[in-house]
């Protein structure tokens, strides 16, 4: 998961100019396909790293029992 993280990661400009770093952490729902259908930034950095965050969990899908 770490490798398909970090090769969708755009890292904002906003937070380049700034030279902000660090972890953004997410909350997130998955429904009964695998896909995740809401996110939410339990504890953010800004500079748009938390809206980037968000815009990547969104694309993880999960292998679900059948």
């Amino acid at each position: 998961m770490r490798k398909f993280l970090a090769a969708q990661q755009k890292y904002p400009q906003e937070a380049l100019e700034k030279k902000i770093a660090g972890t953004v952490h997410i909350r997130y729902t998955i429904d009964n396909l695998g896909k995740v259908i809401k996110t939410q930034v339990i504890s953010g950095i800004g500079s748009g790293c938390d809206e980037e965050a968000e815009r990547i969990v969104s694309l993880l899908k999960f292998e679900v029992a059948k």
